[in-house]
């Protein structure tokens, strides 16, 4: 018995170091896979893996700065899509910034709440995020007072059918799009984005210029 204590004894004691070895590997392995999800996104805006006649190579990732006053950042680009949304981001920009008072509102719908800030004009609704059925009823009616008590001059909207936010949000904000139709008009189309002016409201700002 007293053979068999200290046999048992022995293999105990010569486990526990590779139970502390593997356990230690596994923390490490945890700790760079945590590691490597989270700084795979800063690679990869800076750079990409490109195939070249010599083989898989790493270069720049090629970028398209934004080049507004209040927004001097960068996007990476992977494909053309990707630099053409940068362009007509900027171009409604410089158009609404152009073509409003900087004391006028606006109102983006659905998500576009970054134009708020590179505009620097104000959004006087609650509301500048709708997703899905995240505006209640009675909360979109009252963007519809708030919308017609301001007479907000001008609204930007996204034209492109297959936008995600406009898909999601399309069964649920039906209230607001029929009050829009109704009060606004097509005044400019940039790339992806309507322009929209109210019926009787004047222009402000400068006339804007068709070559931003």
């Amino acid at each position: 018995p007293r053979a068999r204590e200290a046999l048992a004894e022995a293999a105990s004691e010569s486990w526990r170091p590779a139970a502390r070895a593997s356990f230690t590997l596994l923390c490490t392995l945890a700790a760079l896979a945590v590691f490597s999800l989270k700084s795979m996104p800063n690679f990869y805006s800076r750079y990409r893996v490109a195939l070249a006649p010599e083989g898989i190579r790493i270069e720049p990732t090629p970028k398209e700065w934004l080049e507004l006053p209040r927004a001097d950042i960068y996007f990476p680009i992977h494909l053309e899509q990707h630099r053409l949304q940068v362009i007509d981001f900027r171009a409604l920009t410089r158009y609404l910034l152009a073509s409003t008072r900087p004391d006028e509102p606006i109102f983006a719908f659905p998500a576009l709440a970054m134009l708020y800030f590179v505009t620097g004009r104000d959004n006087p609704t609650h509301q500048d995020y709708f997703f899905g059925n995240n505006v209640t009823y009675e909360e979109q009616l009252e963007v519809i007072r708030t919308l017609d008590r301001v007479r907000v001059p001008k609204v930007v909207v996204v034209n492109y059918p297959n936008d995600y936010f406009t898909i999601k949000g399309k069964d649920f904000t039906r209230l607001i799009r029929s009050y829009l139709e109704r009060n606004y008009y097509l005044e400019k189309r940039i790339g992806p984005y309507d322009v929209l002016q109210r019926y009787g409201a004047s222009m402000g700002g400068l006339p804007p210029d068709d070559g931003l």
